[in-house]
């Protein structure tokens, strides 16, 4: 009888820890699952991101054009007496051209097509269960830049809307904007980093259970 009973108590126990290694192995897994999910959507708006800043990268670099002309031997135009070489180029600068109200609405419309994408992508961010302080708090901050984000497009937006277009006042918003956005890609960067530490750490945790 005593034998008979240690015996159950054996299994049970063997019954017991399978189960615990499979819960521990579904729980790994899903981690791991969860870590690349979360790394390959940071992927998709980092890249959103990247096009975002660029559209008001355009936006400044369409207030800073310049006005140049050629000179390849001394010339005269109006009362400015042209020099044959001004500098090593033969370029001279004639001062900044004002800012093109077709190409300013190309690059706002780009900005205001990639704006809700990136809010989308923001708002879809799923965290894994197991995601450490840290990561939990670059969330937390990706979320409050995006929300400081929207006031400086609208003021983007009025700068550039015209009719009276100064270029001072488009290059500063756009710096402003531009950023911001940078801001945001420096935060999901380190989220994205904290995603891949956890799928390392739950894969190599996967293996060692397998070897059990």
């Amino acid at each position: 009888m005593i034998k008979k009973v240690i015996l159950l108590l054996a299994v049970a126990n063997l019954t017991a820890g399978t189960c615990f290694a499979q819960d521990q192995k579904v729980l790994e897994g899903q981690i791991k699952s969860d870590s690349v999910a979360l790394s390959t959507h940071l992927k998709e708006l980092t890249n959103s991101l990247h096009h975002l800043k660029r559209a008001a990268f355009d936006i400044y670099c369409e207030t800073q054009r310049q006005d140049q002309v050629v000179a390849v031997q001394p010339d005269v135009i109006g009362p400015i007496i042209l020099p044959a070489i001004p500098n090593p180029t033969g370029v001279l600068s004639m001062g900044t051209l004002p800012p093109r109200k077709q190409w300013l609405d190309f690059f706002m419309n780009q900005v205001g097509q990639l704006l809700p994408m990136v809010d989308g992508e923001i708002n879809a961010i799923v965290m894994p269960q197991e995601m450490p302080d840290e990561g939990k708090k670059d969330l937390e901050q990706i979320r409050d830049l995006a929300r400081g984000m929207n006031p400086l497009a609208v003021d983007l937006d009025k700068v550039t809307e015209g009719p009276d277009l100064k270029a001072d006042d488009i290059a500063r918003s756009a710096i402003l904007f531009q950023d911001q956005v940078g801001k945001i890609e420096k935060a999901v960067k380190s989220l994205a980093k904290q995603a891949k530490i956890e799928e390392k750490k739950a894969d190599k945790e996967l293996k060692q259970l397998n070897k059990k």
